[in-house]
């Protein structure tokens, strides 16, 4: 079965790969190359339209195989003959070149549909919160599970997400260090382990983690819910 945030690419220009991969993984996806990876153990599939000569056409024998994982094509400037083949094949186009967070959006989307059928299923948080943690925070997606191996690059290096976009650290095994680097904030560091409680990532603030020897861990990713609205607005999403 699929881990929920998995992401394949299908991608030949290498530093496109990196560029995709590193900004995907800071939005909580588990990210891998395509080339190499069975389709059916990833949540969604993104193809550039111009890998192997046509991206479409890997899609599409993958379709006639079976596979019904939801799928992103980028494209630039699609025709409407291009649209129509999308359309077929039951994907999403994102044009390129990406601008901003278009193909986030568009991955959230399509998930967020195969997940609950109609909009996203929110996870509310303890009535208490955590310290640092907003009442009214809701979880709406989580990262795979991660360890000391297979931790993203992105991760152990100064990120941060986005504008809205909180984060709970969950260690589950060993021991991993959270480290709070913004120059907005007092520097910080603590070492999470399963009996303490999660480390709190605030939108926008620079962090970095380190693994402490064996560890295995996630990340949980929420918003603020306007309670008046009964929704999280649009912009918080992560």
């Amino acid at each position: 079965m699929p881990a929920k945030r998995s992401i394949l690419l299908f991608v030949d220009d290498a530093s496109v790969l990196s560029s995709l991969e590193f900004s995907l993984s800071l939005s909580g996806f588990a990210v891998a190359d395509g080339s190499s990876a069975d389709p059916s153990t990833a949540a969604a599939l993104v193809f550039d339209q111009a890998c192997r000569g046509d991206g479409l056409a890997m899609l599409e024998a993958l379709r006639t195989s079976g596979c019904k994982a939801p799928a992103v094509l980028l494209a630039t400037n699609p025709t409407r003959a291009l649209q129509r083949r999308v359309a077929a094949a039951d994907a999403t186009i994102v044009e390129k070149p990406l601008l901003g967070d278009e193909l986030n959006r568009a991955l959230d989307k399509v998930l967020d549909k195969q997940d609950t059928g109609d909009g996203v299923m929110l996870r509310k948080i303890d009535e208490d919160p955590l310290p640092g943690l907003p009442v009214g925070a809701e979880a709406y997606k989580r990262t795979g599970t991660f360890t000391e191996a297979s931790i993203p690059a992105a991760l152990l290096a100064n990120h941060s997400t986005k504008e809205g976009a909180w984060g709970l650290i969950q260690v589950e095994r060993g021991r991993l260090r959270y480290l709070v680097t913004d120059p907005r904030r007092p520097s910080s560091e603590r070492v999470l382990t399963p009996h303490t409680p999660p480390g709190v990532v605030e939108p926008t603030i620079v962090h970095r983690v380190e693994p402490l020897g064996e560890v295995q861990f996630y990340i949980e990713f929420l918003r603020v819910v306007d309670t008046a609205a009964g929704h999280a607005p649009a912009q918080q999403e992560g």
